[in-house]
């Protein structure tokens, strides 16, 4: 019985390419092996813990979960945590620009493995051919009594085909298997960067990503009230102080933006806005007098966004003190455009609620109590005065618009909500609130 060498020989010229092909293969397969089943998934638990420390604006406590992971998610993590400050698509960029990175070490050499997977049997059956060509060689020369230099020729023709497919088979399936679990790996890096882009920014107490408040007085800048990460401010401590203070107490993390400064009476407009100018979702802007020694007041609070039926807009306030307060709430969209505000809604509507404590209620599932609402300021008993303030209140302000909404209400101390509607998507727009304290008008 011949040995392995032996056989091998026989197979003639093509053998040993198809041998030598076989063995890198094999050693390839193996290296991949060994190097893909040494990246564990990252256990969910981890991941967790990440997305919480993120949400708590703790960047360094995420920062060593994510040192703890092994291989490429550990990359990706890191490079997604140090991009946090940057904004949503710096963050996601980064991440992928991991995953892109990682790819092709994954993959590398896989293909050496499906060429052999390939070629081997073509080289089998170029064996083939050459043994037949000598087989038939010899029977021009000799004719067909001689056995043994014919079978020579087939044997190689036969050896050939046999060694092309024993390489080309177990080839075909380590690739399959190796292929299947980069792709595994890649999906699983996939899956958790988009969990992370999307889980954690839903909890932000401020805005989507990184913000950035500026405050104008007319149209002229303050600049000691513009800030992009309250903890910069060199007033930190009065900061959290007035924080802590406030009911509900403000939440803060490390993309939120606060100014603790002082102002002088007169109008002023306070601008949120994603740091990088681009991104946008839901923000919420909130000024509290914090002097209490002071006679300061506000007589006026407005804002000015996008509504959609989805997404209203809400407008709070507060009343302190005792006794009652006259209070002028409307809503504009039509008359914006007088403004050169372009996209205003076509006819929109308010309601108005009160918090039966505070607003913690909202966090304690307790219910607001719905005051009076209203479409059209000019259904309202109060419409005249409405009319009338909308343009003597702040000059050259025009009018209110017929399909506008507004109320004349006398509340007690205590806190409530505006909230501005749309009736349908055809209806959304660029829309206004405004919330004058008229008691002494």
């Amino acid at each position: 019985e011949d040995t392995a060498l032996e056989h091998i020989q026989k197979g003639g010229t093509w053998a040993y390419p198809i041998v030598i092909a076989a063995a890198v293969s094999l050693i390839i397969a193996l290296f991949k092996y060994f190097q893909l089943s040494g990246i564990s998934f990252p256990k969910s638990k981890a991941v967790t813990e990440i997305i919480r420390k993120m949400e708590e604006g703790d960047k360094e406590g995420a920062m060593k979960y994510a040192q703890k992971l092994k291989g490429p998610f550990k990359t990706m993590f890191s490079a997604g945590i140090s991009k946090c400050t940057e904004g949503k698509k710096m963050v996601d960029e980064s991440m992928y620009e991991e995953l892109l990175a990682t790819q092709p070490k994954l993959e590398s050499y896989l293909p050496v493995i499906q060429v052999t997977a390939a070629t081997a049997p073509l080289m089998g059956l170029l064996g083939t051919v050459t043994g037949m060509i000598k087989t038939f060689k010899q029977i021009t020369l000799f004719g067909t009594g001689d056995a043994k230099s014919l079978s020579e020729g087939i044997s190689e023709a036969l050896i050939t085909t046999e060694l092309g497919l024993v390489a080309a088979i177990p080839s075909l399936i380590l690739y399959a298997i190796l292929s299947r679990k980069t792709k595994a790996i890649l999906s699983e890096m996939e899956r958790l960067s988009s969990l992370f882009l999307n889980a954690f920014p839903k909890k932000k107490d401020l805005f989507e990503q990184e913000n950035a408040v500026d405050i104008f007085s007319g149209s002229y800048s303050v600049p000691a009230g513009d800030n992009n990460d309250y903890s910069t401010n060199s007033n930190l401590s009065d900061i959290e102080t007035a924080r802590n203070n406030l009911i509900p107490v403000v939440n803060t993390n490390s993309a939120q933006a606060i100014s603790l400064t002082s102002l002088d009476s007169g109008f002023y407009t306070l601008q949120v806005e994603d740091e990088d100018g681009v991104s946008t979702g839901i923000g919420t802007a909130t000024v509290d007098l914090t002097d209490t020694t002071s006679s300061a007041a506000f007589t006026h609070v407005s804002a000015r966004g996008l509504v959609s039926t989805g997404e209203y807009m809400f407008g709070g306030f507060q009343i302190v003190g005792t006794g009652t307060r006259k209070v002028f709430v409307r809503g504009r969209g039509p008359s914006l455009g007088a403004a050169g505000v372009p996209n205003t809604m076509v006819d929109p509507q308010i309601a108005v609620f009160k918090y039966q404590n505070d607003p913690n209620d909202d966090l304690l599932g307790i219910p607001s109590i719905q005051l009076p609402t209203n479409d059209d300021y000019t259904t309202d008993a109060n419409s005249s005065s409405m009319l009338t303030y909308s343009t003597s209140l702040y000059p050259n302000w025009p009018a209110l618009d017929s399909t506008e909404p507004g109320m004349i209400l006398t509340l007690g101390p205590g806190y409530y909500t505006v909230q501005l509607q749309s009736k349908s998507a055809a209806n959304d727009g660029n829309a206004w609130i405004g919330v004058d304290d008229v008691t002494d008008r």
